[in-house]
């Protein structure tokens, strides 16, 4: 035989009908029962089904009666195992083993199953690794647990139906929102949407919200104040349905980016952009900017094919050849042949001079000077100080921000490879290579003969006549 906690609630009644005492000496809300079986060799279902039984008896109703939600506490798992807790979906039921019921993310995640809620997984493409929400299991601990679902969740669920947004691209191709998050709900300085649907006209859509890591979300474990884009598998998002974390967006932590872009919209062949503007954190409350831009901005997509085809093929031919073939070819030929009136005005003012004083009057005073003062100082001064106890931290938001630590498969590990110290590499100096001036010429008044054109031969101080340069 076991005994078994079974949590009925939060009533102000305690006494249970029948007669029956509600957990002598148990806390408000709890009761005791005892089952005629085993739980070291029956399995859960068997052991699930003795309870309800026995509650039933005590209390002389079916459950969940008077109650909205039922959560049963087992000593402890012994066949069937591999799990903290579960539920049923859309019901009033959970199931807890050892300390988990304890863990207040365990139970949200629970209570999110009872109210009709299914998993969020993550970027890595996994079922349940969304730790922006409390259908992603982040949170294992007694202490931690402000945390809420994400913005598909919220939505579903109704609890903020005053302070929702529905956006259709197709419609509103080109909009800006301004969000508050989930914490700041009840803030009164506010009538900003907490979550944005957006319609894909079909089963899958988008959501958006702020995650605000503040109040009620203040132990969120991933993504803090940064936008998160949400996409649901199905029952476009009024039912239970996976959802997948497709996107983090803001401009500092943890992100993939500022902003998102849904190639094939809905289907349309069209792309969807969401971008972050701005993230403000303070103001009171802090507030996110988010831009959607369907299609290109200012183009709207067409409405539909062209109205009709053009309304008639062309008139006629051309009414008529032209009035007349052109007067003429040209008034008329030039009066002459004119020969050019002279070379260009001037050639460059003066040859040089003379002709280059001598070769580069030197090489280059010298290779650069000296190679690098010292080859780098020396190696690392110090092998890497040892690094921290990765395996004791159990949160996995603290593991991530842990230098030298990563989260993996439900464990805080050490990263065991050290850095690398570069190798410096001194530069390899590449003295310049001299070039000499190329003399232009040597027209001048002693060589009449060389200059080329009537300009240089008259700039350098000789005669020019009939293509001719003489002194």
């Amino acid at each position: 035989m076991e005994k078994l906690d079974v949590t009925e609630g939060d009533q102000e009644d305690t006494s249970l009908t029948n007669g029956v005492p509600n957990g002598q000496g148990v806390a408000p809300g709890v009761m005791e029962v005892t089952i005629q079986l085993s739980l070291q060799s029956e399995g859960r279902g068997t052991v699930r089904n003795a309870v309800t039984t026995a509650v039933q008896n005590a209390i002389g109703e079916s459950l969940p009666g008077r109650y909205q939600q039922v959560m049963y506490v087992l000593q402890g798992c012994y066949v069937e195992c591999g799990w903290a807790a579960y539920a049923y979906i859309n019901s009033w039921n959970s199931v807890y083993q050892g300390v988990y019921y304890k863990h207040t993310g365990v139970q949200v995640h629970e209570l999110g199953h009872n109210f009709n809620l299914a998993h969020s997984g993550g970027l890595d493409g996994q079922t349940y690794t969304d730790h922006t929400c409390m259908m992603g299991n982040p949170l294992y601990s007694d202490d931690t647990g402000k945390m809420c679902y994400n913005p598909a969740k919220n939505w579903q669920i109704g609890w903020y139906s005053d302070r929702t947004l529905l956006l259709d691209p197709q419609v509103e191709p080109t909009k800006t929102v301004t969000l508050v998050g989930i914490a700041d709900y009840l803030n009164e300085q506010s009538t900003d949407p907490v979550v944005i649907k957006v319609e894909t006209r079909l089963a899958n859509d988008f959501f958006v919200g702020f995650n605000r890591a503040t109040g009620v979300n203040a132990q969120n474990d991933e993504g803090d104040d940064v936008v998160t884009v949400i996409q649901v598998d199905g029952n476009n998002g009024s039912g239970y349905s996976q959802s997948r974390l497709r996107a983090k967006l803001g401009f500092t932590g943890d992100i993939t980016g500022s902003s998102y872009t849904i190639s094939n919209f809905g289907g349309t062949g069209v792309s969807l952009i969401i971008s972050v503007d701005s993230i403000n954190l303070g103001t009171v409350p802090a507030t996110a900017t988010v831009n959607f831009q369907y299609g290109s901005p200012g183009t709207p997509s067409p409405t539909s094919s062209p109205t009709i085809s053009p309304t008639k093929a062309p008139t006629q031919s051309p009414t008529k050849a032209p009035t007349q073939a052109p007067t003429e070819s040209r008034t008329k030929s030039p009066t002459k042949s004119p020969s050019p009136t002279d070379s260009p005005t001037k050639s460059p003012t003066k040859a040089p001079t003379q002709a280059p004083t001598q070769s580069p009057t030197q090489t280059p005073t010298q290779s650069p000077t000296k190679s690098p003062t010292q080859s780098p100082t020396s190696s690392p001064t110090k092998a890497p100080t040892v690094g921290p106890n990765c395996p004791s931290i159990s949160w996995s938001k603290t593991c991530r921000q842990t230098s030298g630590c990563f989260w993996e498969g439900g464990v805080c590990k050490n990263q065991n490879t050290g850095p690398t110290a570069p190798t410096p590499t001194a530069p390899t100096p590449t003295a310049p290579t001299p070039t000499a001036p190329t003399p232009t010429g040597s027209c001048s008044i002693n060589s009449c003969s060389s200059c080329e054109g009537g300009g240089a031969c008259r700039d350098a101080g000789c005669s020019w006549s009939k293509g001719t340069c003489t002194p």
